[in-house]
């Protein structure tokens, strides 16, 4: 017995395709409108997240140099 493959099978049978097809026509000018807010949505996500790594980055960065320094200071003070 072969294996057979998730490709060979369409996922929506000729009526639920054409069904589908009516609504996405039927839905056409609103459906657009909410994929075009859908992507602001996702495209001021992408920019917060983006600004939020930024700011850990410059944070990690100044806290490793205050590490280094105390590191520094307390190296020097045991001499």
């Amino acid at each position: 017995m072969g294996k057979k493959s998730v490709m060979d099978s369409p996922l929506l049978s000729p009526a639920d395709d054409q069904a589908v097809d009516a609504l996405q026509e039927a839905l056409g000018p609103e459906q657009n409108h909410l994929g075009q807010l859908f992507q602001e949505v996702l495209r001021v996500a992408l920019q917060a997240q983006i600004r939020d790594t930024q700011e850990t980055r410059s944070k990690n960065q100044e806290s490793e140099l205050l590490m280094n320094i105390l590191e520094s200071y307390i190296n020097n003070s045991k001499k």
